[in-house]
C-alpha cells in the first residue's frame, strides 16, 4: 500500500486495509527502536557498565493506531493505549 509517514491526529477515516498498513509500518518502527535499544544493552555488556551505570528507558505517551476509532495521542479520555507507558530502570546501587 501507499507509504504513510505518520497518521493524522484525528478520527480514523482510512479503509481497514490502510489502517492495517499503518500498523505494519508502526510495528517496523518499533522493531527498529528495539534493535537500537539492544545495541545499548550490548554495549553495557561489552564495557562492563552494569555495576556502576544507571539505565533508565521511558516514553512520554502511547499512541492510538485506530483503537477507539482514533489516531495518535490527543484524545480524551486518556485510553490505556496512550496512558500506559513502559518504564525500565536499572540501578546497580
Amino acid at each position: 500500500g501507499p507509504h504513510f509517514d505518520w497518521p493524522p491526529y484525528s478520527r480514523v477515516q482510512e479503509t481497514p486495509e490502510q489502517v492495517d498498513h499503518m500498523r505494519y509500518e508502526y510495528a517496523a518502527l518499533l522493531s527498529m527502536c528495539d534493535a537500537y535499544l539492544g545495541k545499548v544493552l550490548d554495549m553495557m555488556d561489552e564495557l562492563n557498565l552494569w555495576d556502576d551505570t544507571m539505565l533508565i528507558v521511558n516514553t512520554d505517551h502511547g499512541f492510538l493506531l485506530g483503537e477507539h476509532d482514533w489516531w495518535a495521542k490527543m484524545v480524551q479520555p486518556l485510553y490505556q493505549e496512550v496512558a500506559h507507558t513502559p518504564l525500565f530502570i536499572w540501578d546497580p546501587r
